[in-house]
């Protein structure tokens, strides 16, 4: 990949330690991510946020309901030290290969 990644396709959070963003952090991020991501502020446990962790397909323009914006922006997350990274792309895959890709350029 060459030029920077965009920023604004991730998610951190931070934590105080690293024990605490497992044993805080994991469920939350784990409901943002992937087919089943409640993507809600009625079902997520985390609401800050939610709006952003979807993504709209179909046809934005046509009529309001042609598109659906219920689909995740993330379908994995990593755990880094006190930070829980949540990963862009439409499959687990692809979002593993982004968060790698990120953390590449960091280093």
């Amino acid at each position: 990949m060459t030029g920077p990644v965009r920023r604004e396709d991730y998610e951190l959070r931070f934590y105080p330690s690293h024990a605490d963003a497992v044993e805080h952090g994991t469920g939350l991020a784990e409901e943002r991510v992937g087919e089943n991501a409640k993507l809600t502020e009625s079902t997520a446990t985390w609401t800050v946020g939610v709006r952003d962790a979807r993504e709209c397909h179909g046809l934005l323009m046509q009529t309001a309901h042609a598109a659906t914006c219920l689909e995740a922006k993330y379908y994995d997350y990593m755990i880094l030290g006190n930070l829980i990274l949540l990963c862009p792309g439409d499959a687990i895959d692809v979002a593993r290969e982004n968060c790698d890709l990120l953390i590449d350029q960091l280093n």
